[in-house]
């Protein structure tokens, strides 16, 4: 499997910051309704407004049929509900009941794995306006770098790859690669690659052998770059270049739902909306909440606050999706309470002496 042209940021404002930079407040984005970058393109890329550019590369896809749409609400719903309960509890409600539901694999795990976790080159690490990424420029609107650390700015970019990298002839081709698992057992390579990019200082986080999920690639990342005490301070998640087809659907969809079309302008849904349900419960939604369920632990009780869609000023116009996260009580499982409720109706029973 290979997990191409998506770039994910991870979110979070750490203490201690080496440089004074915007406070902004991610819980309601002020002033991104004003902020237009579609005719950024326009001297490069001619009709950069065209609707027909924006779902590249290809068509304007279909929005997303019933099947498709309810399921992922129903997922997001279950999610959600997840976020909000201790992990011993999500963990109770597995299929096969466990005490944590906390996700065994660390930054440690990827080695014994296989996995390597190299640089990229600067084609890679292009966020500027009509490059690869296309992030830069609403990256200074909301205040945070907008280049890699190559590039003087404040940004890790790395590949996770299951496979070594090198020149034709300096490695063996990939199908003919192999690696000593955890068992001893030698293995041949998936070819499966991750490309993420973190920024430890501000405000972002941008499946195989047993370590193979997303979520964990992720956290195999945070944890690398990010000091410990600022791990728990993660406040959002965006995905870029989303060429997922049930996920292009589902944001259709959901941008009709809202009367609304796909532009380089975010669009913030109402959390409660069947479009923000849909968008989480997407295949590329559904990372970030598999994330936020797993590592209660490492970053404490948090969920989605909220969901934003928009179209990256890239040379692909992919579209894009960013999810805010704020912190959250747990809430007991309901089931516990129909539980106890039953123990507080039952009959006492009379102790015979």
């Amino acid at each position: 499997m290979q997990f191409t042209q998506n770039l994910l940021f991870f979110g979070l404002v750490a203490l201690g910051l080496r440089e004074t930079l915007h406070d902004v407040t991610f819980s309601d984005f002020a002033g991104l309704s004003n902020f237009k970058t579609s005719d950024l393109l326009s001297d490069s890329n001619g009709d950069s407004t065209s609707h027909e550019r924006r779902w590249a590369p290809g068509p304007i896809p279909n929005p997303a049929a019933n099947d498709v749409w309810e399921a992922a609400k129903c997922k997001e719903k279950k999610f959600m509900a997840q976020m909000s309960y201790s992990d011993y509890d999500v963990g109770q409600i597995l299929p096969t009941p466990v005490n944590t539901a906390v996700s065994p694999w660390e930054l440690n795990d990827l080695k014994p794995s296989g996995y390597i976790m190299p640089g990229v080159d600067q084609a890679y690490r292009d966020f500027s306006t009509g490059g690869f990424w296309g992030v830069a420029d609403f990256f200074r609107h909301i205040g945070i770098s907008d280049r890699c650390r190559e590039e003087g700015g404040k940004w890790f970019a790395a590949v996770i790859t299951h496979y070594r990298l090198g020149m034709p002839g300096t490695v063996p081709a990939k199908h003919e690669q192999t690696y000593p698992g955890p068992d001893g057992h030698i293995r041949r390579v998936s070819g499966a690659y991750f490309y993420m990019a973190v920024n430890p200082e501000r405000g972002i986080h941008y499946e195989l052998p047993n370590m193979r999920a997303l979520s964990d690639m992720m956290w195999a990342m945070w944890e690398y770059h990010t000091p410990d005490n600022a791990r728990a301070n993660m406040n959002f998640f965006m995905s870029l270049g989303i060429n997922n087809p049930p996920t292009l659907t589902i944001i259709r969809r959901a941008m009709d739902s809202a009367g609304q079309q796909l532009s380089t302008t975010p669009y913030r849904f109402n959390i409660d909306s069947d479009g923000a349900l849909a968008l989480l419960g997407s295949p590329n939604g559904a990372r970030f909440a598999h994330f936020l369920i797993q590592r209660k632990n490492q970053i404490g009780m948090k969920t989605v606050t909220g969901v934003h869609a928009f179209e990256c000023v890239s040379r692909s116009h992919d579209p894009r999706f960013m999810f805010t996260v704020g912190p959250i009580q747990a809430v007991p499982w309901p089931q516990q309470q129909v539980a106890r409720a039953d123990e507080e109706r039952a009959p006492t029973k009379k102790k015979f002496i």
